[in-house]
């Protein structure tokens, strides 16, 4: 009988198993885009406000200005549609990506390109000759080098994402991780199982098998006639696709019991292999006897 789970004929199963073993060791998914000439081989059309900050003289500007579109809900299509891209400054994509764009593990459903297309600054504008003037760039100057305005950005910043994460643990169900007394009746069917095949087998094997009794003449070539019976019975059953039991024993009835004058085998042989060929003890053979 053909075994379908033998590799050597059976050669799809070779193929899943190579392909199972790759996707654990190497990694098949996309990864991610690192530059705009990557973002630019994506082919997704660009939505954003900033073009007027944003210098075009460079090849891989113009080719991104050629797909500009309406930049409405452009952070919602890029999120959750993903058929676009946007430009925007970092410290805002980086706050709207922890704060607002999350799925329910938290993680961040926006990615950012960390490259840079544009830098500008930003200015106050005050009357002409005023005289704060001095004042304000006073101000603005010890705020920025003491650190005040990062130490805002960054309170603001902790305090909106950790908002953000309470409020999606409080909607997620909470899980309970399996213990060893959850398990226990996974267990018990596996042990039913088992035990249920190992009756089965039983039964085929030695409660439900009829054997063919033969008598053998005694004679001086008798043993060799009944090694050579067996050894043809045994090339029979291997072309058969299914199991045959064969119990060959040899029992001097005409004797006492006395395994040191005479030999006694009690040989079950199945699937053509000998699986046992030991001399009989005398509780099987007074077994026989008295049977």
């Amino acid at each position: 009988m053909a075994n379908i789970f033998d590799p050597d004929r059976n050669p799809h199963r070779r193929i899943i198993q190579g392909f199972l073993f790759t996707s654990f060791t190497k990694t098949i998914f996309y990864k991610d885009v690192s530059t705009l000439e990557e973002v630019i081989q994506l082919g997704l059309p660009t939505a954003t406000s900033r073009w007027n900050l944003i210098y075009k003289d460079s090849d891989i500007m113009r080719r991104l200005k050629t797909k500009q579109v309406d930049p409405n809900d452009v952070l919602d299509l890029v999120a959750f549609q993903r058929n676009i891209i946007t430009f925007d400054t970092k410290l805002f994509l980086t706050l709207i990506t922890k704060s607002k764009y999350v799925d329910d593990d938290g993680q961040p459903l926006l990615h950012i390109v960390n490259e840079c297309v544009s830098t500008f600054k930003i200015a106050t504008l005050v009357p002409k000759e005023s005289a704060f003037l001095n004042v304000f760039d006073d101000v603005i100057i010890k705020l920025y080098e003491s650190g005040l305005t990062w130490k805002w950005y960054n309170d603001m910043f902790d305090s909106i994402v950790a908002e953000k994460m309470i409020r999606i643990s409080k909607k997620r169900k909470r899980v309970k991780s399996f213990s060893l007394r959850d398990t226990e009746s996974a267990f018990c069917i596996i042990a039913l199982g088992l035990a249920y095949e190992y009756w089965y087998v039983y039964q085929t094997h030695f409660l439900l098998v009829n054997f063919l009794t033969l008598q053998v003449l005694q004679t001086d070539n008798h043993i060799f006639e009944l090694n050579k019976f067996t050894q043809t019975a045994i090339e029979v059953m291997n072309s058969y696709d299914y199991f045959i039991a064969i119990k060959i024993e040899e029992n001097f009835l005409n004797q006492s019991v006395n395994p040191s004058e005479s030999r006694f085998y009690n040989t079950s042989i199945r699937h053509g292999k000998v699986s046992d060929f030991n001399p009989i003890t005398n509780e099987e053979l007074f077994n026989i006897k008295t049977y």
